[in-house]
């Protein structure tokens, strides 16, 4: 009983030592890292940095974190930022983020806030620290700038999968996305409702190099992007997409993705709300759209090509100008 004691205690002796050494690495490590973005000009700046968790987790807490790229008119701020992982599984890390996190951009601030905004982390646990899987969450989410728009949605969910090292699975689901008042009231003369009822995202993204530790030598870019299944569920506006694109050598979009629109007569009125347009053209795109779906299958399903060659864009027969970049 005496030995079988001292090995309990010899055993929970080293387990409290192996806690202790790795949140101190761990806390020594963050503290370094903000340490060498300050000194390459960033500002990198905390009010406190706490490792709990002990005995079976590394609890990262970090208060009042600002971080920001000056050059480029970047930066995030947030009142905390905590990430978790077990002590015996380091390789996964799950973050907790506060409500009144803002994003610096070149010409605006957003504010984003919500409740259960959470995220993971999984890389492979060999040399190589690949990734292997994100997910992002959030519910009442708000996010609004200080321009003067806001958008909320009811759910957000997220994530990426590794099919290959150098093609990621990509997901997304928003239910319930409410647009900017202005927009809304812009819609007021149409049936369209106020709430985007759901979007959804199933593609697959390949790169030049695979996601890992050595990502930041290699600078892995997007090298195509393939559209299994998009969503629009907005009402009786119903808009789905298949299509892939590849980036050409350099690196602009080429190829093609076909779009369905099911309830299609309300997109003229839509384009012109959100300013594409001119009101005065909506009559004009009208008809030319109803001649295009009279030529289909389906005469209130209109079926439009997003395409993308020598470096310019076409949605059917109207020209949207050069061709985005892909990376």
């Amino acid at each position: 009983m005496r030995a079988l004691l001292g090995i309990v205690l010899a055993v929970a002796g080293a387990w409290g030592g192996y806690w202790w050494v790795g949140s101190t690495a761990v806390q020594n490590g963050v503290e370094a890292w903000f340490a060498q973005q300050t000194q390459a000009g960033l500002v990198a700046q905390n009010t406190g940095i706490t490792v709990r968790g002990f005995p079976n987790r590394f609890d990262l807490t970090v208060d009042g974190l600002n971080f920001a790229d000056p050059a480029r008119g970047l930066g995030w701020q947030a009142p905390f930022v905590q990430v978790f992982s077990m002590s015996w599984k380091p390789w996964h890390l799950i973050a907790a983020l506060s409500p009144g996190q803002v994003i610096t951009l070149p010409d605006q601030s957003v504010t984003i806030d919500g409740t259960g905004m959470r995220g993971s982390l999984q890389l492979h646990p060999n040399a190589r620290l690949g990734l292997y899987e994100t997910r992002v969450e959030a519910a009442d989410l708000t996010i609004r700038s200080d321009l003067g728009w806001q958008v909320r949605a009811d759910r957000l969910f997220g994530s990426t999968l590794e099919l290959t090292p150098t093609a990621h699975r990509l997901g997304l689901s928003v239910e319930n996305l409410i647009p900017d008042a202005a927009v809304i009231a812009a819609l007021a003369g149409t049936d369209l409702p106020g709430v985007i009822e759901a979007l959804h995202l199933d593609a697959t993204a390949t790169f030049s190099a695979p996601i890992d530790r050595d990502a930041a030598a290699r600078q892995p870019v997007v090298t195509g992007l393939d559209v299994a299944d998009a969503r629009m569920v907005w009402g009786g506006l119903r808009v789905t997409a298949q299509g892939a694109f590849q980036a050409d050598p350099d690196g602009l979009a080429q190829g093609q993705i076909a779009i369905n629109l099911a309830g299609w007569r309300r997109l003229p009125a839509l384009i012109a709300a959100l300013g594409v347009i001119n009101p005065q053209m909506e009559p004009s795109i009208e008809r030319a759209l109803e001649v295009m779906a009279k030529a289909g299958d389906d005469p209130e399903v209109l079926v439009l090509v997003l395409k993308c060659a020598d470096g310019l864009m076409r949605l059917g027969p109207f020209p949207l100008g050069p061709a985005p970049k892909l990376n």
